[in-house]
Order: structure tokens, then C-alpha cells, then sequence
């Protein structure tokens, strides 16, 4: 008969191709690296709203006279305007792009596991690209005014994209230890026949379980309930298998 063998806590060889990175999320996962992010970029937002406001007040000084018109009164610089403008502008185009690369079909954001991981280089880079481009013939206080702004947003995405990155590793690590399990199941029930490769297949099916609660951080019962799971569906299914051939060899296993 063959013999599929319990789950052993002690078990110390270790599963191929083993992570040694720690998956476990910290703070920056949950976000406080996103709110870092946004508080630079609200600071390089309202160097533009300082600039708007700087207009404004000029405008209302060249307005306003005290006395009977006794004030001087001072005439609004229209190159300001402009520069704040041309600033904005250019502003809204980034912004613009980057919401379409991070949440458009095919956008950063909405990709999972290692397609995530793996595209987080070139989103990057086409943003600094975009950060260029969007920039392209602004001078002076145009130019000052797109870099502080664009910079403010561009450090706030690449936060935010260091996170998501993080988190979809995870995902990504978590989907591969379930294949590995899933695999090591299948190899032991095609070789029914062969008990040394069943057992074989269990152990190694076990192990992967094991490295993957000790970078999760399961718990001890975790752990045995996600075991004893495995070995009994390894178990079923070579009875299913052993039954279509010989029933009586299939109940005799059980």
C-alpha cells in the first residue's frame, strides 16, 4: 500500500529555488509612504497657488487707491501671469498622463503579482520621460515654477509606486508557493504506482508550505491546518485515482 506521510514540523531539508527575501509588509506598505508622497506634492502645488496669489494681489493694489486716489497704484505684470500659466499647463499634462499610465487599460496600477513587479522600472522611467518632454521649452520662472510641481508629483507617484510594487511582490510570491504546492500534488498523484516518488512529492509539497508560513508568519495551527490539508487532498486523490483501475486495491488504501 502506499504511503503518504504526515506532516512534519521538524522537516529540515529546504524547497528549491528558496526566497530568502522577507515578504512581510511594513508601515510603507500600508501607506505612510503615500502620505509622505502627497504631502510633497501638496507643497509643490502651492508654489504655484503662491505664485497665483502674488498675481492676484498685484492686481487688487492696481485697483485699489486710498485717500482720493492718492495710493500709487501698480499695474499687473502680465509676463507673471503668463509664466504662472505656462506653468500650470504644462503641469496639467503630466498629471493628465500619469493618471492614464497608472490607471488606463494596461495602466501600472492595475497590473498584479510579477507583471506589477517587473513593470515598475519602465512606468518609471516613461514618467521621468514625460517629466522632460511636458517641460520642453518653458525658461525662466515657467521653468522654475514646472519643476517644482512636476517634481512634487513625480515624487509622490514614485512613492506610491514603491509600495504597490511591494505589495504585488507579495502577491506574486504567494501565487507561486500555491503552483509549487499545487505541482507537487499532481506529481505525487500521476506517480501512484511508485511510493518512494509519492512521498517524495508530499515532503516537497510540505516543505514549500513551510517556507511560505515562515515569510508569512503563520501560526503554528495555520501551518498544521494548511499540512494536514495537503496531504489529505494528495490522499483523495490517489484513491479517486487507484478506483478507476481497482476498486477493491482503492478501499483497501483508505
Amino acid at each position: 500500500m502506499v504511503t503518504v506521510p504526515e506532516y512534519q514540523a521538524s522537516i529540515a531539508t529546504r524547497p528549491i529555488f528558496q526566497s530568502k527575501l522577507d515578504v512581510k509588509a511594513d508601515a510603507d506598505n500600508f501607506g505612510a509612504a503615500v502620505g509622505r508622497g502627497m504631502g510633497d506634492l501638496a507643497k509643490g502645488i502651492e508654489a504655484l497657488g503662491t505664485s497665483i496669489s502674488n498675481v492676484k494681489k498685484q492686481r487688487q493694489d492696481a485697483q485699489q487707491t486710498a485717500n482720493g486716489g492718492a495710493a500709487e497704484q501698480k499695474a499687473v505684470d502680465p509676463m507673471a501671469l503668463d509664466n504662472v500659466m505656462r506653468a500650470k499647463d504644462r503641469e496639467n499634462q503630466l498629471a493628465a498622463w500619469d493618471r492614464a499610465a497608472r490607471y488606463g487599460e494596461g495602466g501600472f496600477m492595475t497590473l498584479t503579482g510579477r507583471a506589477a513587479v517587473d513593470g515598475r522600472a519602465d512606468y518609471e522611467r516613461r514618467l521621468m520621460e514625460k517629466r522632460r518632454e511636458f517641460g520642453a521649452g518653458l525658461s525662466g520662472e515657467a521653468a522654475a515654477l514646472y519643476g517644482r510641481a512636476a517634481d512634487a508629483r513625480i515624487n509622490a507617484s514614485l512613492q506610491s509606486a514603491v509600495v504597490y510594487s511591494g505589495q504585488q511582490r507579495k502577491v506574486w510570491f504567494q501565487e507561486n508557493a500555491a503552483q509549487r504546492v499545487d505541482s507537487f500534488a499532481r506529481d505525487a498523484v500521476v506517480n501512484f504506482t511508485r511510493p518512494d516518488l509519492v512521498t517524495k512529492n508530499v515532503a516537497a509539497g510540505l516543505l514549500e508550505l513551510q517556507e511560505q508560513g515562515r515569510l508569512e508568519g503563520w501560526s503554528g495551527d495555520t501551518m498544521m491546518a494548511r499540512g494536514s490539508a495537503f496531504v489529505s487532498g494528495v490522499h483523495r486523490d490517489i484513491t479517486l485515482r487507484l478506483a478507476q483501475d481497482d476498486p477493491i486495491a482503492a478501499d483497501r488504501y483508505q
